[in-house]
C-alpha cells in the first residue's frame, strides 16, 4: 500500500487488506470506520508541516543520501 493510496481512499485500502488476508469485514465494521473517518479528518487540527532544517538535517545532504531511494519510489507503478 502506498501512503498516497491510503489518504486517497482509506476504506479501499483497508477492504484491500481485509481481502489480501482473507478477513471478513462486516458492514457494522465498515460503517464504524466511516463514521471515525468522517469526525476525524485528518486535517482537523491543522496541516503538519515539517522540515528537515527543524531537525538540524541539510536537505542537500539528506537528498545525495537518500537519491537511490528516492529514484526508485518517487514514482511507483500502480499508484
Amino acid at each position: 500500500m502506498w501512503y498516497t493510496q491510503l489518504m486517497d481512499d482509506p476504506l479501499a485500502v483497508v477492504r484491500r487488506i481485509y481481502r489480501h488476508f482473507d478477513l471478513p469485514l462486516s458492514t457494522e465494521v465498515e460503517a464504524r470506520m466511516r463514521t471515525y473517518l468522517a469526525t476525524n479528518s485528518k486535517d482537523r487540527n491543522g496541516p503538519h508541516v515539517y522540515s528537515l532544517g527543524q531537525f538540524g538535517l541539510d536537505p542537500d545532504v539528506e537528498r545525495a543520501r537518500y537519491r537511490e531511494y528516492w529514484d526508485r519510489w518517487r514514482n511507483p507503478v500502480g499508484s
